[in-house]
C-alpha cells in the first residue's frame, strides 16, 4: 500500500485541482493599453472590481499575520521561519488571483479569474465536514461566525453572475486575437504557427507534427487589431488545431505584449 502524502503535498493537490492560471499573465502596461484601445464592457469592469477585492484582502491578511507573528513571544528563529508559510501563502494566492484578473479584462479568459472561487469550494467541503462533525459531538449550537466561510465563497463567485450577461459574453470574441502570438507579417505567422505541435495533453498519443503541414491561413480582425487564423488538421490524430497570430503594432510597445505561444 502506498504511503500517505504529507499535508503540504495534499494541499498542493487541492490547489492544482482548483486550476490556477498557468503561464504568465499580460503585463499591467499591456492591460492598460488594451483598455485604452478597446474599452471593456461595464459589466466586465464591474466583475474585475469585485475580483480585485480578494487579492487586496489577501495582501492585507499577510501584513496582519506578519505583524502578529513578529510581535509574538516565540523565538526569533521560529518567527523568521514562520514568515515563509504565514506570509508566503497569502501572497502567492494574491499573485495568482491578480494574474487571473488581468486575463479577465485583457483577453476575456473568465475561468482564470475564478481560481480562488474554485479553491474556496474545495476548502468549503473540508470545512463543512469538520463543522458537521463538531455539531454532532457537541450539543451547543454553532456560533453565527460559522457561516462566514460560506459568505466569502459566495462573494468569490458573485462576479460570475455579471460575466454571464450578454455584453460580457461577447467580450472574449471582440478581443480574440489577443490570445495569439504577435508577429511582424504573414510569413512569420506561417513559420511560427504552422510548425507548432498538437497542444494540450496529446503529447503521448500525438507525439509529432511535421512542420508546415497543409493549412489554410485566413486574415481575421477584431476590435483589438488584425491578424491571421491558421486552421489545419493534425496529420497524426486528425484533430483540428486552430491557431491565432496577431499583427504586432509598428515599433512594438506595451500593446504588443501578451500571452506567449500560439493559441
Amino acid at each position: 500500500m502506498s504511503r500517505p502524502l504529507p499535508p503540504l503535498m495534499e494541499s498542493a493537490k487541492a490547489v492544482q485541482g482548483a486550476g490556477p492560471p498557468r503561464g504568465f499573465g499580460p503585463p499591467v502596461g499591456a492591460v492598460l493599453a488594451g483598455v485604452r484601445q478597446v474599452r471593456p464592457p461595464a459589466v466586465v469592469l464591474g466583475a474585475a472590481a469585485l475580483l480585485a477585492v480578494a487579492p487586496v484582502a489577501l495582501l492585507a491578511l499577510a501584513v496582519l499575520l506578519a505583524g502578529q507573528l513578529l510581535g509574538s513571544d516565540l523565538w526569533g528563529v521560529v518567527r523568521v521561519v514562520g514568515l515563509v508559510p504565514v506570509v508566503g501563502v497569502p501572497v502567492l494566492l494574491a499573485a495568482l488571483a491578480w494574474r487571473g484578473l488581468k486575463r479577465v479584462v485583457h483577453t476575456g479568459s473568465y475561468a482564470d479569474g475564478f481560481f480562488l472561487a474554485r479553491l474556496g469550494v474545495v476548502g468549503l467541503l473540508v470545512y463543512t465536514a469538520a463543522l458537521v462533525a463538531m455539531l454532532l459531538g457537541d450539543d451547543r449550537p454553532a456560533p453565527w461566525t460559522a457561516v462566514l466561510p460560506y459568505v466569502v465563497v459566495a462573494y468569490l463567485w458573485l462576479p460570475w453572475v455579471l460575466l454571464r450577461l450578454p455584453a460580457a459574453r461577447a467580450w472574449p470574441q471582440r478581443v480574440a486575437l489577443r490570445h495569439g502570438t504577435a508577429v511582424a507579417d504573414e510569413l512569420e505567422a506561417q513559420l511560427l504557427c504552422a510548425a507548432r505541435q498538437h497542444p494540450g495533453g496529446q503529447v503521448l498519443r500525438c507525439p509529432t507534427t511535421p512542420p508546415l503541414v497543409r493549412h489554410v491561413l485566413q486574415p481575421v480582425a477584431d476590435a483589438s487589431g488584425e491578424g491571421w487564423q491558421l486552421s489545419w488538421r493534425c496529420p497524426t490524430c486528425g484533430q483540428p488545431v486552430p491557431t491565432l497570430a496577431r499583427l504586432a503594432p509598428a515599433g512594438g510597445g506595451p500593446a504588443s505584449a501578451g500571452p506567449t505561444g500560439c493559441s
